[in-house]
């Protein structure tokens, strides 16, 4: 991270997610933080008096912006998010989101301006493209919500400027693609674990018609089921999970998604469970598909992710590769393993690919940036050099 300024703290041998915040916080007044509201999950609480910290360390490092700009409106949208969840008029969900969203923006206008976006392209509308996947890859969630951290701008800079098309892979919801698309100005999207495809205009269907009439009665058993929650926003899979007053949400058990998939009847559905929610899918439908209807031909240069699911997407690419967080499976199947974690093996893949560092040549490398967007992005950058890896 010499480029920002950052070589002094990448290796800070203190190694906490937090830690790196801790000097701009100690000088700033926090912001006020509310007491858990009744079931409330206590992770989001906890993040609460961590983002809090986030921007005390925002304002000591930049209190007074001399004009408005991208400091100025990141500022003042984290402080808007904050206010109205915790006066009660935003729920969490959309305060994450809000929150994602403030940073992308940010990002756009700093670290990423200045490159064509994708409907610019830079190389020929058939040439090589690029699969990323988002969750703990270009982003990670370590404090409340999911942020895209310098190494990773970086790293889309440089796959941009080099002529890449780049396409998201995620379980993630057609909106999530969306607003990281228009943000970073990628030219599309898997989302849903290839349940919809995002062509950087519009949406497109994967999910056959029987398979989304079984999905739907696997949703209207799981609504009525005591405890669980069914999230409404992921609308071609059916994530679900159990809620728990002491800690974080949690998979369904065993028996309740036999009982589910039960309703599907005779038609196939696959179940990708993680540690805090559990999905229903369409059994015809995965990553790999959906990103072959979408490169239309065009051949997958690189591709990175760190999950089973990803596996698909990966076999297709020339340059495959996962972060030191992957899923044993993918090195069991080949997939060389970078040393660093998330954003940071992100890099690391994106600097072997392009046989440079991402922002160390001329194409690729970011506009001079004024001291008050430095420290921004330094604060910002704390994942990038305070998680081991």
């Amino acid at each position: 991270m010499e480029l920002l300024g950052l070589a002094e703290v990448e290796h800070n041998p203190r190694n906490s997610r937090t830690r790196a915040l801790e000097p701009a916080v100690d000088r700033a007044r926090p912001t006020p933080i509310r007491d858990p509201r009744p079931g409330e999950d206590p992770a989001w609480t906890l993040s609460r008096r961590v983002l809090g910290g986030l921007v005390a360390a925002l304002r000591a490092v930049a209190p007074r912006p001399p004009s408005p700009g991208p400091e100025t409106r990141l500022l003042e949208q984290f402080e808007t998010v904050l206010a109205e969840e915790r006066r009660g008029s935003l729920p969490s969900s959309e305060a994450r989101r809000g929150l994602a969203r403030a940073v992308q923006g940010y990002m756009a206008a700093t670290l990423l301006s200045g490159v064509p976006p994708a409907g610019v392209p830079r190389a020929a509308p058939d040439g090589p493209a690029c699969a990323i996947d988002i969750d703990g890859v270009l982003e990670a969630d370590l404090i409340g919500f999911p942020f895209l951290t310098p190494a990773g701008a970086l790293s889309l800079r440089a796959l941009r400027a080099h002529g890449y098309t780049v396409f998201l892979a995620t379980g993630r919801s057609p909106d999530h693609v969306r607003d990281r698309c228009r943000a970073y100005g990628l030219a599309g999207g898997v989302a849903e674990y290839g349940s919809v495809v995002f062509d950087g205009a519009r949406e497109r269907i994967l999910v056959p018609p029987d398979a989304q009439a079984a999905l739907a009665r696997v949703r209207a058993f799981l609504d009525v089921q005591p405890g669980v929650v069914v999230d409404t926003r992921y609308v071609h899979v059916v994530r679900a999970y159990l809620p728990r007053p002491d800690g974080p949400r949690r998979q369904l058990g065993a028996g309740l998604v036999a009982a589910a998939l039960a309703r599907a009847g005779d038609v196939p559905l696959r179940i990708c469970a993680g540690a805090t929610q559990t999905d229903f899918l369409a059994g015809a439908v995965n990553k790999g598909t959906a990103m072959a209807g979408l490169l239309a031909g065009r051949p997958l240069a690189f591709a990175i992710g760190d999950a089973p699911e990803d596996l698909a997407i990966l076999r297709m690419a020339a340059f495959p590769a996962a972060p030191a967080n992957a899923d044993p499976a993918l090195r069991e199947a080949g997939i060389p393993i970078m040393r660093g974690l998330v954003q940071r093996g992100l890099r690391e893949a994106v600097g072997r690919f392009l046989g440079h560092a991402p922002g160390g040549c001329p194409a690729c490398r970011p506009p001079a940036l004024p001291p008050a967007t430095r420290r921004y992005l330094r604060v910002l950058g704390f994942p990038d050099y305070s998680v081991a890896g």
